[in-house]
């Protein structure tokens, strides 16, 4: 029994009793990849025009590297273009969920990735003045009005690149998400503290994972810094409003180790992650966590304070419980599993208010 507190009055709750996991539904998402090659686009261009950077066989073959190995819904973001989404094999594809997305490329100040607009043929992509311009406040802000006007979501791709022409600003304008890749030179530390940093300054803007893989050149793989989004159901429509909750746990690779999490407050309601939970003054939240796949490594909880505390994860389905006491008006909490001390998964805040 863990034992919670509301204003004075202690109560008691059982452990793993009575939330089932099953409850919770989890997919494979994979954003951020490009379907040209070195035959259809090169990787720094000598033209601007790079509008139908896109291949035909890129996308097939994207789909059936996702159906080889689980992953259940793809994000192909080529650049400045939506020429993918009219192309056959991407329309008849019934099996795997493909989310029509983009990347919107400059070469200097910065690249998006756009999830979910709307748009009804191939020229109403959403592009920037010109890919090889020196960028203004004005056209971060355009771009942003125009995803959310047609129903998308605005996700800052590799904001911490080594790669410095690629780096976003230090303004987010009004960006939904950071996409998270665990590769050294996207410098995932630097990215995790740029995005914690923004929590703390109350803003509530999700991690998403994303390859930046492009079919047929010698960088990257397609599945690596992917996603698990919990869902309701397997549907585009779904999914999509999961990725705008922020309900995705971001992994180094579809192997790396899982996390499932109920926060359950006094009242008995139960919360998942991307919610928002609202407690009294001095008012506990129950923590339910299971980690599968991660014996031997480290959970860290985060919140608003910083790192609160480092539980080691002793067997492949650990299941872990505790009490969160909130330090401020508007807090969150986040996780992480390290194994080995190297960081193989990341899981989005639940974001809690108290009500004075």
């Amino acid at each position: 029994m863990v034992q919670l507190q509301i204003i004075g009055i202690l109560f008691s709750v059982s452990t793993f009793s009575v939330f089932g996991w099953a409850e919770s539904s989890w997919i494979f998402f994979q954003n951020h990849l490009h379907s040209h090659n070195d035959h259809t686009f090169s990787r720094f261009p000598e033209s601007t025009d790079l509008e139908d950077s896109y291949s035909s066989e890129g996308i097939q073959a994207l789909i059936d590297q996702a159906k080889e190995e689980g992953i259940d819904a793809l994000a192909i973001t080529d650049h400045n273009t939506i020429s993918q989404w009219f192309d056959p094999v991407f329309q008849e594809e019934k099996e795997v969920l493909l989310l029509p997305a983009m990347e919107w490329t400059n070469m200097f100040g910065g690249h998006a990735s756009l999830l979910g607009f709307h748009a009804d043929h191939e020229g109403k992509a959403i592009v920037p003045r010109h890919p090889r311009t020196t960028l203004e406040a004005s056209d971060y802000i355009d771009m942003m009005d125009e995803t959310h006007t047609r129903g998308g979501l605005v996700i800052i791709n590799h904001p911490k690149s080594l790669y410095v022409p690629h780096r976003w600003p230090a303004n987010l304008y009004d960006a939904d998400g950071i996409e998270l890749n665990f590769s050294s030179f996207m410098q995932p530390g630097a990215t995790l503290e740029w995005w914690e940093g923004q929590l703390k300054m109350g803003k509530k803007l999700f991690l998403l994972g994303g390859s930046d893989y492009h079919a047929g050149n010698f960088y990257g793989a397609p599945f690596e810094s992917t996603n698990l989004i919990l869902v309701e159901e397997r549907s585009l429509n779904v999914l999509f409003e999961s990725l705008k909750a922020g309900k995705i746990q971001v992994l180094r690779s579809p192997a790396s180790p899982r996390v499932d999490i109920h926060a359950i407050r006094i009242d008995g309601q139960a919360f998942g992650i991307g919610e928002e939970v609202l407690l009294l003054p001095l008012q506990s939240l129950f923590l339910q966590i299971k980690v599968t796949g991660g014996n031997g490594g480290e959970l860290e909880i985060y919140s608003h304070q910083g790192l609160v505390e480092t539980v080691k994860i002793t067997e492949d389905v650990f299941e872990y419980s505790d009490a969160y006491l909130p330090k401020y008006r508007n807090d969150y909490l986040w996780f992480k599993v390290k194994m080995d001390s190297e960081l193989e998964t990341v899981v989005n805040p639940l974001y809690l208010t108290q009500r004075f």
